[in-house]
């Protein structure tokens, strides 16, 4: 308001009647010099001077309508272009924020990295001591091997020694025995002396006939006896790793499969009774394991749930194989967009807007460039939280489907056993049906209630008999 007083005072005190001659010449230069109808004679009384001065005034009034046009397409030019600023500083403040987000998760996939490097690395040092204890092992049960065959063959001297022994007094106290006797004639203790002879051969051919024998059946002994020894083992090593594959979260060790192994090759008063007992007990497991999945027998139309299954499986895996390539390719898009974002945050943006002929075009290709641009990150945002929640469900549904295929697997590996029982028993009973030749003995077993008789059961998933 003050401006236009200070300007309204200054154009009417700028010409007065003193100075209205020198003021008519100075604006008549001012008009020829901005191309105006001049001169402009004011005390003439020609109509010709009054239109000029008419038409200039008019020219006048037509150049100051024009400025005030450009003045408000430049204001509006001018706030279009502060709006455009604030929006394209308001996207650049979000993609640097999701670039530092990246970069966070980056860090964050780097230090997991280097943490699966490290449980690697503990890893392999921690299989390189148990190869070490497994040599340390090895070596421990070579040296209680050559020491046990050590011991047997110190044994086995002493026992030759022992003969050695009963055979030398046997013939000293047959020599005793002959020389005591009382001889009447030189034929009788002729005849008597080969008879003494003839019965000394036969009572060492007869120790040594026993001796052979005894230590025929021993070694027969011993061989059954590593034989059953090896047969247990079997045994118990058999029925282990079908209870690990068979009960679900199992935390049985190898290093203490191994270690209890160990203890069947001791004698029996050094451990082997308790290493007994833990196959029976091992056998109760499974013979409950065995009665718990007979109870939870599935349908019979397993193979069409798994033929389903395996169908459902392979559309989700060609969808995930959809979304990944979807994903790849948002991933491109993703990477066009933060170039020009990049080249915009350098500067480069106000390069292409500078003024041009036409300005209201240029604006209006700029103002639907930069809405476009905000579409297009709306819709990528969206599409890639659409893509992640379809591929965690995927992800989900395939660990799901996992599960249960291996859950039928076992089904129905547990329906063959049941068939192959259900036919074991028909064929057994069928056997039963005639007389038996020699009844089964009953086999005692440790725990056995007083007042019962003991039986005799069967190893159903292993189909020969228990000793139970």
């Amino acid at each position: 308001m003050n401006n236009s007083l200070a300007f309204r005072y200054e154009t009417e005190s700028f010409c007065t009647p003193e100075t209205l001659g020198t003021s008519v010449n100075y604006v008549n230069l001012l008009l020829t010099s901005y191309g105006y109808p001049v001169p402009i004679v004011v005390d003439s009384s020609d109509p010709e001077d009054k239109c000029k001065i008419i038409n200039c005034i008019y020219a006048l009034i037509n150049d100051r309508k024009k400025d005030m046009q450009e003045k408000q397409q430049l204001l509006e030019r001018i706030n279009q272009l502060d709006k455009d600023q604030e929006e394209l500083q308001t996207l650049l403040a979000n993609h640097k924020r999701e670039y530092m987000l990246q970069d966070k998760r980056i860090s964050e996939l780097k230090t997991k990295l280097d943490a699966s490097e490290k449980e690697q690395k503990r890893q392999l040092t921690q299989n390189t001591r148990l190869k070490e204890e497994m040599t340390k092992a090895k070596n421990n049960m070579q040296y209680m091997k050559a020491q046990y065959a050590h011991e047997t063959k110190r044994h086995e001297q002493d026992m030759a020694k022992i003969q050695e022994r009963l055979l030398r007094q046997m013939n000293n106290h047959m020599k005793i025995n002959v020389a005591s006797l009382d001889m009447n004639s030189h034929f009788a203790a002729t005849m008597d002396n080969a008879a003494d002879d003839d019965e000394v051969v036969q009572v060492r051919a007869m120790y040594s006939d026993l001796l052979l024998k005894a230590t025929n059946r021993e070694r027969d002994a011993k061989r059954e006896s590593e034989d059953l020894r090896t047969a247990l083992i079997q045994l118990y090593t058999g029925v282990r790793h079908l209870l690990e594959d068979r009960i679900q979260q199992s935390n049985i060790n190898k290093r203490d499969l191994q270690r209890e192994i160990a203890r069947f090759s001791l004698p029996m008063d050094c451990g082997a009774k308790e290493a007994l007992k833990e196959v029976e007990d091992l056998l109760v497991r499974l013979r409950m394991e065995w009665s718990h999945q007979i109870d939870q027998r599935p349908d019979e139309n397993i193979d069409e749930q798994l033929h389903e299954k395996e169908k459902t499986i392979q559309s989700l895996e060609q969808s995930m194989e959809d979304l990944l390539q979807n994903i790849e390719a948002m991933k491109i898009e993703y990477e066009g967009k933060m170039q020009v974002y990049k080249r915009f945050e350098q500067g480069g943006f106000f390069d292409t807007v500078m003024p041009q002929p036409e300005p209201v075009v240029l604006s209006d290709s700029e103002s639907s460039v930069t809405e476009l641009d905000l579409e297009n990150i709306a819709k990528y945002k969206t599409i890639r939280k659409r893509i992640m929640r379809d591929r965690r469900k995927i992800t989900e549904a395939a660990e799901e489907l996992g599960k249960q295929r291996a859950q039928l697997e076992a089904e129905k590996w547990a329906i063959k056993q049941l068939k192959y029982e259900i036919q074991k028993r028909e064929i057994l009973g069928q056997e039963n049906t005639s007389p038996p030749r020699n009844p089964p003995e009953p086999v005692s077993v440790s725990g056995h209630e007083p007042g019962r008789p003991y039986k005799r059961y069967k190893l159903a998933s292993m189909g020969t008999p228990s000793g139970r």
